[in-house]
């Protein structure tokens, strides 16, 4: 798989701070070796910094010197779907549907969560509409399936 440029950047910087090194614009462009060679290259590596630091990759921690904080992780669909709960209160709830394009997951997929909302007594629902019924900020567990999963793994490095 061909690597892009500010994949380039992103290996560069990890190994300067992995040999405890300043991650500064020419170290980078040391750290790219071949791929900077114009003033064009320069500018390209500016801006890509640019958009790491934008993006949350990167933060600049004084006058041309940045820290690299590595890539962050997508947020999980049940996340998505929670804020998006909690967002529509005022709105009178959500669908089904909506959570699952808003999502992307499965009918499925959602109804059953939904279903786990409605056994913590966290939602209701009204003509096909969810509602919350409390205002929580930390989405419920589902601790039953943590527990199957826990089971599973237990069994798995015994078996």
């Amino acid at each position: 798989m061909k690597t892009t440029f500010a994949g380039h950047v992103r290996a560069a910087a990890k190994a300067l701070q992995a040999q405890k090194r300043h991650v500064t614009l020419e170290a980078l462009e040391m750290g790219c070796g071949q791929l900077i060679r114009t003033r064009r290259d320069r500018d390209w590596l500016c801006k890509t910094v640019s958009n790491l630091c934008a993006a949350g990759e990167m933060r600049r921690e004084a006058a041309g010197i940045y820290l690299y904080l590595g890539r962050q992780a997508p947020a999980q669909k049940q996340q998505i779907m929670w804020r998006y709960l909690r967002s529509s209160r005022s709105f009178g709830g959500v669908t089904v549907d909506e959570l699952v394009e808003v999502a992307g997951a499965a009918p499925e997929y959602v109804k059953e969560w939904l279903g786990v909302l409605m056994v913590h007594q966290v939602v209701k629902e009204t003509n096909g509409r969810w509602c919350l019924t409390s205002d929580q900020v930390q989405m419920p567990r589902n601790e039953a399936k943590a527990q199957r999963l826990r089971n599973i793994r237990s069994r798995k490095s015994y078996g």
